[in-house]
């Protein structure tokens, strides 16, 4: 099957002098067929790999080789690189081992499983990027995992990996896709995150955490940290369990230069300590026909009384001196309803935010409330 591949790609190789940006997904196993009929692309800038077997059974052989040799012939042209290694049976430490420098290298996309992120397990990957901390503007790293039954390593375990004590004087964007942790690990993530996130907090313009849902003093600690009215970042992502009044003041007070926020989070609250954080999947539920229904509804009464709450003192806020001109805000569960009053509330507080959502003010206040239970 993988043989037959390479003869619908030599057709498609004809046409590709100008090809600037190539994504190469197939299985490992059809690599070795691949590869052969690939020419050298004369202007290509951006290259993804993705590194996975077709079948449980298959040996790596020499194909990490053969595939570094393919991306070391574009070594003059190539500005963008991305692997991604999404099962735990592949060893990619011989591809990293294997590249050369490329000269115009300034972003890097990793995506590794996180039961190889253990510092005792060789994986290539600091030493790749040790060598090239000093070019890269762009540093994308997601983890993988763990696989069913398994636990993450601990917070303390992972950020004591090599790869996250690398210095990049010069990085601007930095994204990482995290575990979500159990609440007990909470006060280990903040120690761990915050100390790898605040070495670089004098450089940052961008900064995407994914994979983690925040408590409140989580974020506190992070932006404490990179915040202040000399703080660089212009724009931040992650997802907290909790829109409250008390993030929105952290914000505007740390990171006063923001011009970018993008948000997922639970529920809303005016007040938030961290000490009431759970995961919320209301959406689409009809509690009154649920058989756990006498279990939910304490905390769904409670969920309500905050969203109130919330809509309350929001509308007392006004942040004026806020540098916030776009906002993305995602409610990914359930808001008891107060969703599209808080939208009204939301343009009504931020009076020189542009878009929000993407959209004008009037067209995001007037959006109807999809967060609303069946």
């Amino acid at each position: 099957m993988f043989k037959n591949a390479s003869s619908f790609l030599d057709a498609a190789w004809t046409h590709s002098s100008q090809l600037r940006t190539l994504t190469l997904a197939i299985p490992l196993e059809a690599m070795a067929h691949v590869l052969p009929s690939m020419p050298k692309f004369d202007v290509l800038e951006e290259l993804n790999l993705t590194l996975r077997f077709a079948y449980h059974n298959s040996e790596q052989d020499d194909i990490l080789t053969h595939i570094a040799a393919f991306a070391n012939h574009h070594a003059s042209t190539l500005t963008k690189l991305s692997i991604d290694t999404p099962q735990p049976n592949v060893d990619p430490s011989s591809l990293y081992q294997a590249l050369d420098l490329y000269p115009r290298l300034s972003s890097v996309s990793i995506a590794h499983p996180v039961e190889r992120l253990e510092p005792q397990k060789s994986t290539g990957v600091d030493s790749f990027l040790a060598k090239r901390a000093d070019s890269l503007r762009e540093l994308k790293i997601q983890l993988h995992g763990p696989v069913v039954d398994q636990f993450p390593p601990s917070p303390e375990v992972l950020f004591s990996h090599p790869i996250f004590k690398i210095p990049f004087p010069y990085l601007k964007v930095l994204e990482l896709g995290l575990c979500q942790w159990e609440k007990s690990f909470q006060p280990s993530v903040q120690r761990h995150l915050t100390q790898y996130i605040a070495q670089l907090s004098s450089i940052l313009s961008d900064l995407v955490l994914r994979g983690y849902v925040f408590s409140f003093p989580e974020v506190q600690e992070v932006v404490t940290k990179i915040g202040g009215d000399g703080s660089t970042l212009r724009s931040l992502q992650l997802h907290t369990h909790f829109l409250s009044c008390d993030l929105l003041d952290l914000l505007s007070r740390e990171l006063p230069n923001l011009h970018h926020l993008d948000l997922s989070f639970n529920s809303l609250s005016s007040k938030d300590d961290g000490s009431w954080n759970h995961n919320y999947y209301w959406n689409g539920l009809d509690v009154s026909s649920s058989c756990l229904a006498s279990e939910f509804w304490p905390m769904l009464i409670c969920i309500q009384e905050k969203a109130t709450t919330f809509v309350n003192d929001v509308r007392l806020r006004k942040y004026s001196h806020w540098k916030l001109r776009h906002i993305e805000l995602q409610p990914l569960h359930y808001c008891s309803g107060r969703w599209q009053t808080s939208q009204r509330l939301l343009v009504g507080c931020l009076p020189f935010v542009e878009t929000f959502n993407g959209q004008s003010k009037f067209e995001f206040s007037t959006t109807p409330d999809y967060t609303k239970s069946s």
